[in-house]
C-alpha cells in the first residue's frame, strides 16, 4: 500500500540553519497492515507523516501509495485517501459546529445547511453508539464543548467514516487521560481491522509500541535503526526495546518516552 524510495528531507536548505530530518528512508507498509513508529524527539518521526500526506514534499525519493506516484501530489489530493489524526483532539474537526455536522462534512454528504435524512442521522448515531462514550447523545452538541477523549474520538470516527486507504496517527492519544487514551486505542483497533485499513501510528509508549499493530519501526536522526514484526516482535520485551535503541544509535531514549 505505501512505498517509500530513498526519501530526504532537509529543512532550511542551504542556509547555515540547514537541518536533515529525513535520510534516504526506505519504507514499504503492506495493504492491512498496522505500523507503531518510535523515536527520540527530532529523529523525524511527524515530518515522516508529513511526507505521506502531502504537507511536506520530499527533495529526494519517490513516494508511492497503492501502486500510484504521488510524490509530487499536493495535500488536498491525498487527503481524498490519506486520514489523519495529531495529538490535539481539536486540529481534525470543526470545534464551534455540532457533532453531527462535524460528521455529515466527513462522510461527503453535504453540508451543515443540509435537511438531515432519518436515515443518514440513525446510521451516524449508530456509529457514535459503538463508541460507548455518551456522544450518540450528543449529536447537536458543539464539539469545542467536548471532552477530549469525546473530540479524538469523533475525530478519528471522522477520518475512517468512509475508509482511507491509510491512516496516520501521530500520538493521537498523548493528550488525553489514562481511560480516556485506552478507550480511543480500543476504537482504533477495532476500526482499523474491521476495515482492514492501514495504518501507521506514532507513539511514545513503549508498551503500546509492541502490543497493538503487526510491527514496530524505530527511527533515529531520519533512519529507520530497526525494524521488528512477527514472532521476534512477540517475544520483546520494553527493556529489549530500550536496548535496541541504544545498540543501534549509542544514545539512551529521551525521558519523554514512556516505559511502562
Amino acid at each position: 500500500m505505501l512505498e517509500m524510495i530513498n526519501v530526504s528531507k532537509t529543512f532550511n536548505a542551504n542556509s547555515s540553519y540547514a537541518k536533515e530530518v529525513i535520510r534516504n528512508l526506505d519504507l514499504s507498509v503492506a495493504d492491512g497492515e498496522f505500523v507503531c513508529i518510535i523515536g527520540a524527539n527530532g529523529s523525524g518521526k511527524s515530518t515522516l507523516f508529513s511526507l505521506i500526506a502531502g504537507s511536506e514534499f520530499s527533495d529526494e525519493g519517490k513516494i508511492i501509495i497503492d501502486g500510484k506516484n504521488v510524490t509530487m501530489d499536493e495535500e488536498y489530493i491525498r487527503a481524498t485517501y490519506i486520514g489523519r489524526l495529531f495529538q490535539d483532539p481539536m486540529l481534525g474537526s470543526a470545534p464551534d459546529l455540532t457533532v453531527y455536522e462535524n460528521l455529515m462534512l466527513a462522510a461527503k454528504q453535504g453540508s451543515w445547511l443540509s435537511v438531515p435524512k432519518k436515515k443518514e442521522k440513525e446510521y451516524l448515531k449508530e456509529r457514535l453508539r459503538e463508541l460507548d462514550m455518551g456522544l450518540d447523545e450528543r449529536m447537536n452538541t458543539p464539539v469545542r464543548l467536548l471532552s477530549g477523549g469525546q473530540r479524538q474520538a469523533l475525530t478519528l470516527i471522522m477520518a475512517t467514516i468512509n475508509p482511507p486507504k491509510i491512516l496516520l496517527l501521530d500520538e493521537h492519544t498523548a493528550a488525553l487521560d489514562p481511560e480516556s487514551a485506552e478507550k480511543v486505542i480500543r476504537i482504533t483497533k477495532d476500526i482499523t481491522a474491521k476495515n482492514r485499513i492501514t495504518c501507521l501510528m506514532i507513539t511514545h509508549n513503549m508498551n503500546q509500541a509492541l502490543e497493538i499493530g503487526d510491527r514496530t519501526l524505530m527511527l533515529s536522526e531520519g533512519k529507520i535503526v530497526y525494524d521488528v514484526s512477527g514472532e521476534e516482535r512477540k517475544k520483546l520485551t520494553v527493556t529489549d526495546l530500550v536496548a535496541r535503541f541504544r545498540q543501534a544509535t549509542g544514545k539512551d531514549l529521551d525521558d519523554e518516552i514512556l516505559l511502562v
